[in-house]
């Protein structure tokens, strides 16, 4: 595809079928929604990368970030057959979770190892940065909507870059 391409599709895309109706299961006012294309580097020494979700998607009640990352390129979103992320859970029901992190792995990569993808320290570095985001949204925009701050939950993409391992956040969307 040609960049001229991408973006008319990504543009064109607010007004699909798919994009209405969930305008209109979340009750949002159709003359309010916008798009936006963020452009950004490519990931050349990607170390891992996945999706969080802003909420506990197997047990609501329970506060805790469903996390899905997978080493370099591997998709954790289409993967190729056979392929398994570390799938887990961060729980966030302490005032300490990011200096004492309980992670509750719900399966592991099946092309690392055995090891875990992100470092105890990276996972509760990505948690910081969802609570930080999740904050941002839920009181700049969702607020004074009919989900709580506990029912309301992000869909955020992210990336482990080079040697270092820097965490980049490529997309944040409500969920």
């Amino acid at each position: 595809k040609t960049i001229e391409k991408a973006i008319k599709k990504v543009y064109a895309s607010l007004w699909t079928f798919r994009g209405f109706e969930e305008r209109e299961y979340f009750k949002i006012d159709h003359r309010s929604a916008a798009m936006g294309i963020l452009v950004h580097r490519s990931f050349s020494d990607e170390q891992a990368n996945g999706v969080a979700i802003t909420k506990n998607i197997y047990f609501p009640y329970v506060p805790a970030y469903t996390i899905n990352v997978q080493i370099k390129g591997i998709s954790v979103v289409s993967p190729p057959q056979g392929f398994i992320a570390d799938q887990l859970l961060f729980h966030v029901f302490n005032s300490d979770a990011y200096q004492n992190p309980a992670i509750e792995f719900i399966s592991h990569s099946n092309v690392n190892d055995g090891i875990s993808v992100l470092t105890e320290a990276e996972t509760a570095q990505l948690a910081r940065w969802l609570t930080a985001i999740k904050q941002r949204f839920y009181y700049s925009i969702f607020k004074n909507t009919q989900l709580d701050y506990y029912q309301f939950a992000m869909d955020v993409e992210f990336k482990f870059d080079g040697p270092d391992r820097k965490l980049y956040i490529k997309q944040a969307r409500p969920y």
